[in-house]
């Protein structure tokens, strides 16, 4: 029998120990919000105490594999293709004919391109699966294309969609497929890569940007690589491979030789050592950031190169992770125009249309469906200047309070910037024929930039129905300082100083002391257009820009 008791004993000892160990990855609110920034735009207090209560393990499962049904909830975008003329008729129009003809496609473009960035920003308001879109995002930052250089809304499209389909799938897969992708030839020329003539950007971008990073390979690696992938043309958004544009001669990339195709020299190169490793960083700097605990890159590189380049044992592996939930990591990643005016409209409680998220991330430097450059958009702190903080605070006003085509042209043509000294007319007389072509320069630069954010705008108006009164009420709050905690704890990502908090609340004490005659119920002295600019000073900190 003492075998036996001693065995229960350690059984007990286990068991007690496995349960301190549980007691240790006991899932907070604080974590829940920061698992929902992350994989997502940010959630409700009423979400993040929902996903909490379900443990880390099912928070988890719930967060990567969307609720049931979630990849139906919305309907697609079905683009419309343009009428192409035939090359053989179009040789045959008059120039002026010619020209019309362009410029139909080109609103064409425009148009469709516009409706799809407004149905993209609608589609991360309104999903009940946000890691989908949050990680569609990040792969248009990461395979990046430009509808300015592929002058194809259909192709943009198309690409918009393979990255939504794959995103959270197979990191060979999508490789592959980004390689064909209509878009992704047009913009890096590899539809103009053929046997004879070989063109070497999709090449070089394919491994200084996709797979390896710079210094990981030659420039011979670059010239028999771009050999392996010529013979595929895009004609008019169509791709194929034609046979006859194909080098099908031997080639040697990274010491390997053989009659190389495209998906060998694909393969050939996710076999190097540094390509998990460089996937894994791109990734893990996005979703964690860009000081990462020591070792982190190899371990996850191994983990893609163990499930064979599988993502989402990747992510549900980071999402459970311990070095993903601390406290230097959580509330560290600044957030770029998208994620601040989406995370708004979620926190809310409401969805703006998407159209004001387009339009104002545009103005903020994130203009979807068109990077920068083939780097994509740099992040971090460069989107952050002294002029885009007061932009983000002035736009999260009117997501909070509402507007109309008149209190935007008010706040950014007729208001000068604070401590803005008036330009004062010099008195040399060839001074002051430069002053003056200086200053109807800049008078002609001002007219065309709110030329275009009236276009931008038209005559739309919005005004969002939720009341912050009543979520004050409903939560309780009655004093100043419970009034922003309970605000603060909505709209932020990370909590706040107790600075910034004392002065919050010195603010509604003293909009109180003129307030409460005009309330017969004075436990609560503070109208809704007060509780608004409270909100609109809470989305103004730095703080509001985190995540």
């Amino acid at each position: 029998m003492r075998p036996a008791i001693g065995l229960v004993v350690i059984l007990a000892v286990l068991a007690s120990s496995m349960r301190a160990q549980e007691a240790g990855r006991t899932f907070t609110e604080d974590q829940a919000r920061h698992l929902l920034n992350r994989a997502g735009f940010g959630g409700t207090p009423e979400e993040i105490s929902a996903l909490a209560r379900m443990g880390l393990k099912d928070a988890v499962s719930y967060v990567l594999d969307g609720p049931k049904g979630a990849q139906e909830e919305l309907p697609a975008f079905v683009p419309k293709p343009f009428e192409e003329i035939p090359f053989a008729k179009l040789r045959e129009l008059d120039e002026e004919e010619r020209r019309a003809f362009r410029r139909r496609r080109q609103m064409h473009v425009r148009q469709q391109t516009q409706a799809f960035r407004q149905w993209w920003a609608d589609r991360m308001l309104t999903t009940s699966w946000p890691l989908q879109e949050k990680v569609t995002l990040f792969w248009h930052g990461y395979f990046t294309s430009s509808i300015r250089s592929v002058r194809s809304s259909e192709a943009m499209i198309h690409q918009n969609e393979l990255l939504r389909r794959e995103g959270l799938g197979n990191f060979r897969t999508l490789l592959r497929e980004i390689t064909r992708d209509p878009a992704m030839l047009r913009y890096l020329d590899n539809d103009r890569n053929m046997r004879g003539a070989p063109n070497e950007n999709y090449a070089r971008e394919v491994m200084e940007l996709f797979t390896l990073g710079e210094g990981h390979y030659t420039e011979k690696d670059i010239k028999e690589c771009a050999r392996a992938l010529t013979g595929w043309v895009n004609r008019r958004g169509r791709v194929r491979f034609v046979r006859r544009r194909h080098d099908g001669g031997e080639k040697t990339i990274f010491g390997r030789t053989g009659r190389f195709d495209t998906d060998d020299a694909l393969d050939i190169i996710l076999l190097q050592p540094q390509a998990p490793r460089w996937v894994a960083q791109r990734i893990l700097h996005f979703f964690v950031g860009a000081e990462l605990p020591e070792g982190m890159v190899d371990r996850y590189g191994k983990l893609l190169r163990k499930h064979d380049w599988d993502l989402k044992p990747f992510f549900r592996t980071l999402f459970m992770d311990r070095d993903f939930y601390r406290p230097e990591v959580m509330g560290n990643h600044i957030l770029s125009p998208v994620e601040y005016l989406v995370g708004i409209g979620r926190r809310l409680g409401e969805n703006p249309p998407g159209w004001i998220i387009v339009y104002f991330a545009d103005q903020l430097g994130q203009r979807l469906l068109d990077p920068p450059n083939v780097k994509g958009w740099e992040g971090g702190e460069a989107w952050i200047t002294t002029a885009t903080f007061m932009q983000r605070g002035n736009f999260a006003r009117y997501l909070i309070e509402g507007f109309d085509r008149r209190a935007i042209f008010k706040d950014f043509a007729m208001e000068k910037p604070e401590g803005e000294e008036p330009m004062m007319e010099p008195e040399a007389p060839g001074d002051r024929k430069k002053f003056r072509e200086a200053r109807r320069k800049a008078g002609r630069m001002m007219a065309r930039q709110m030329g275009g954010m009236m276009r931008g705008l038209g005559n739309k108006s919005w005004r969002p129905e939720t009341r912050m009164r009543e979520i004050v009420l409903l939560s309780g709050a009655r004093t100043a300082p419970q009034v922003v905690d309970t605000l603060c704890g909505r709209f932020l990502g990370v909590p706040v100083t107790d600075e910034a908090r004392e002065t919050l609340a010195a603010f509604l004490k003293k909009e109180a002391q003129g307030m409460k005659a005009r309330f017969r119920n004075p436990t609560l002295p503070w109208s809704e257009d007060v509780l608004r600019r409270l909100v609109h000073l809470i989305l103004s900190l730095p703080e509001a820009q985190l995540g």
